[in-house]
């Protein structure tokens, strides 16, 4: 610490005093000077010469040494480090050993097995029937309810065929009216012939006249008026002969348009018969009523809904079939090999066979529709119910049965080589039945008899890893 003599510090207290006041001496004439220079001339009369000089000194010492002792200090840490790192002891070499993951494993045997394909379909029957009305009536009675079964030719809905029975009388009486022209008309024709073979003797004898009135008028003993009266007859009995000629060759004519008379109020007769027998509405086939839309007391008009049934003996299932087992699947189709279906369901046994392929594909599928005729066991499937198919394919060569934990992907499994993991592609093509389970069927060129493959899904499975088969 600095010491201030007495002097100097009654020299700062006066000029701070007048620095105050706003002036550096008590006259009032004297000219205020600025800041600056009360400080230096503060430092004049505090240091004398040789004290500034020690203090300008000391500035330049606390700038050298402000750069220089954090050069030093970083100098010595780095120094200090080196000496640790240097004279630190070597640490001993760690020694890993590669950990070995326990798997189990199973003997493969390639050989020739029918591959099973798990599909869901869905019960169609594509003799599905909604029965409609096919004329204005009311209804007069529904003989079945919802669920039930029935049999063909079964009347089923009962309309008013008050109307229709009408109508069938007069279309028979129109029939009959015309079948009676017609016998008119025939018995008109006969009546003609013998006419005409009459009227044909007559004008034979007027013509006799008129040659013996000519005779006599030439011998001059008949007058010439009695030989025109003859011609004239004669002329009446030609014209009549010519009119019943007329008439007779007219008859073809009338009988064909009564005839075509016929056929028509015949026509609309049958059409009143069909009218009349369409009042009761009866079973197409054998089969389940689905659906019931009307009830007694309903008005109906021509093509409104009655009832809604299916054939029983024609139900099949629709499945998709992936597209990658669609060349098998048409393979065994050309060659004329049966593909075989079983469903379980309700704890029955239900039998199919695959009898065709869709014609047409549903965007965004990835595959073919499959229809599978039902052969045994479903005559008490519904429509619309989904069930599961279990599909034999024809049997594939050279394949092999893992479980399916063993597949990695669906694309590649791991058989045991020296104690490692070695990766096989392989290609999935189906499902097998074992007394063991459910199997996975995949084919691999790879893959020999003996070959171990594990079967434990390992999380890390990958090629190389080093494992040992549990007992």
């Amino acid at each position: 610490m600095r010491l201030i003599s007495p002097r100097a510090s009654t020299t700062f207290l006066n000029l701070k005093a007048r620095t105050r006041a706003g002036r550096t001496c008590p006259h009032s004439r004297c000219v205020p000077k600025s800041r600056a220079r009360l400080q230096q001339e503060f430092a004049r009369r505090l240091y004398p010469p040789g004290i500034t000089d020690a203090r300008n000194e000391m500035k330049i010492l606390k700038h050298v040494l402000k750069f220089l002792i954090p050069i030093v200090v970083i100098g010595a840490g780095a120094a200090g480090a080196k000496f640790l790192k240097d004279t630190k002891p070597d640490p001993e070499p760690l020694v890993t050993q590669e950990k070995v993951w326990p798997v189990s494993v199973i003997d493969v045997r390639p050989s020739s097995r029918r591959p099973e394909l798990t599909l869901f379909g869905r019960v169609e029957s594509p003799r599905s029937a909604n029965l409609t009305a096919a004329l204005t009536a009311d209804v007069v009675d529904v003989m079945v309810r919802e669920g039930e079964s029935v049999d063909k030719g079964q009347l089923l809905v009962k309309l008013d065929d008050r109307d229709s029975v009408l109508l069938l009388r007069q279309r028979e009486a129109e029939r009959a009216e015309i079948e009676a022209q017609i016998e008119i008309e025939n018995q008109r024709d006969r009546n003609d012939k013998d006419a005409l073979q009459r009227e044909l003797r007559v004008l034979e004898l007027a013509r006799r006249a008129v040659q013996r009135a000519k005779e006599l008028a030439q011998a001059q003993v008949g007058s010439k008026s009695q030989l025109d009266t003859t011609r004239q007859d004669e002329e009446q009995r030609s014209m009549a002969v010519d009119a019943r000629r007329t008439a007779l060759e007219g008859h073809r004519s009338r009988i064909a348009q009564l005839a075509a008379r016929h056929a028509k109020a015949k026509a609309l007769e049958d059409r009143a018969k069909l009218d009349v027998e369409r009042t009761g509405v009866r079973a197409p086939f054998t089969g389940p009523v689905y659906h019931i839309a009307v009830a007694p007391g309903d008005r109906v008009q021509p093509g409104s809904r009655l009832v809604g049934m299916y054939d029983v003996d024609a139900l099949e299932f629709r499945a998709q079939i992936p597209a990658g087992y669609l060349p098998r699947v048409r393979e065994a189709i050309t060659n004329g090999q049966e593909i075989a279906a079983s469903a379980r369901v309700d704890q029955r046994e239900i039998s199919a066979r695959l009898e065709r392929l869709s014609a047409e594909v549903t965007r965004g599928s990835g595959g073919v529709d499959g229809l599978f005729g039902v052969s045994a066991g479903g005559t008490w499937l519904q429509i619309g119910r989904t069930v599961e198919l279990t599909v034999n394919l024809p049997a594939e060569p050279g394949t092999v049965a893992v479980p399916s934990q063993a597949l990695y992907g669906n694309r590649h499994l791991y058989r045991i080589v020296d104690g490692r993991m070695r990766r096989i592609d392989v290609n999935r093509v189906g499902e097998f039945d074992t007394p063991d389970g459910r199997r996975v069927l995949v084919r691999s060129s790879e893959l020999a008899t003996g070959d171990r493959v594990i079967v434990t899904q390992l999380p890390n499975a990958v090629e190389g890893l080093k494992v040992r088969v549990e007992s």
